[in-house]
């Protein structure tokens, strides 16, 4: 699909990925940026449309068009929040929303001997805060990118069926 005419001008998605396959085939990074341009080639083609002006005769403008028909959430913020807070690391993801919500002393001042430290429990808290105050959800990774990434909170989800409802964590 990246190769198609009708999508010329569109950027190749992806960047500096190679893949190393299990059986130690390598796939370049220009090879890695063609499939995840075809793999997320509606996003592009969107994007396209959506800043097209035509001045022929059906007079299509793109840009008029989306700023009175459409209301958008930036995409990277309102689904790939957690994504992006922990650098597309899987298994951060997984460890910090299986820790307990921690939640402050709300007396500064008190003898607790739970102060509030930078640790994992206190970056858990703060991703879990801005994820529900920035995000309209989670866009959890199965597909391609498990062969950049190798493991995604998604995937650990499913491999640990349950561990995204149990009580009490950032998870839940």
């Amino acid at each position: 699909m990246h190769s198609s005419p009708l999508l010329k001008g569109v950027p190749l998605m992806g960047g500096t990925f190679e893949i190393e396959e299990e059986n130690g085939q390598k796939i370049s990074p220009e090879e890695v940026s063609k499939m995840l341009t075809d793999y997320i080639i509606q996003g592009q083609v969107m994007t396209l449309v959506m800043g097209l002006v035509d001045p022929s005769d059906d007079n299509w403008n793109g840009p008029l068009y989306v700023s009175t028909h459409i209301y958008a959430i930036d995409y990277m913020t309102g689904s790939q929040l957690i994504n992006a807070l922990t650098n597309w690391n899987g298994q951060l993801a997984f460890d910090l929303m299986s820790l307990p919500v921690h939640i402050p002393d709300p007396n500064p001042n008190s003898d607790s001997s739970t102060s509030e430290t930078p640790s994992q429990t206190t970056q858990a808290r703060s991703i879990l805060e801005s994820c529900l105050q920035q995000s309209f959800g989670f866009k959890l990774a199965h597909g391609v990118i498990l062969r950049i990434f190798k493991v995604t909170l998604g995937s650990l989800w499913r491999e640990h069926d349950g561990s995204d409802i149990v009580p009490g964590t950032c998870a839940h």
